[in-house]
């Protein structure tokens, strides 16, 4: 499998991922939570920092949890490869996502929580949309 492979819910949580990084949230504090006893489940990525909690949506899955949270690792150690090969691919995911897309919308619902983005100057990465 290559990141290219990977099917949206992923690259979804990939790029939130990314994006919280980006805002200098620690990778600790960033994961994904399956949601139902039976598919489709209901995929979402979760931000603890700060004492509060954030919840991003990435799809309903019909795959089991295991596949669904098996699907993440791979994803994450696909990610986590250092070869400049896969920049193109990267990039693909991030500025391809719902959050680069309606990167302002995501600024806004956080600091609605409360979070402080102290790491964060209001310019948007790169390739990011400010809708």
């Amino acid at each position: 499998m290559t990141l290219d492979d990977l099917p949206q819910y992923l690259r979804e949580g990939l790029a939130f991922h990314e994006s919280m990084r980006t805002l200098g949230f620690p990778a600790d504090g960033i994961f994904m939570v399956v949601y139902g006893t039976s598919p489709p489940h209901q995929v979402q990525m979760m931000l603890k920092a700060q004492g509060k909690d954030f919840v991003y949506t990435v799809g309903d899955v019909a795959l089991n949890s295991d596949e669904i949270l098996t699907g993440w690792e791979t994803a994450c150690r696909l990610w986590n490869d250092s070869s400049p090969k896969l920049e193109g691919a990267k990039e693909e995911i991030l500025f391809g996502s719902y959050i680069c897309r309606h990167w302002s919308g995501l600024l806004l619902r956080l600091r609605e929580k409360g979070f402080k983005l102290s790491n964060f100057d209001g310019t948007p990465p790169h390739g990011f949309h400010l809708h």
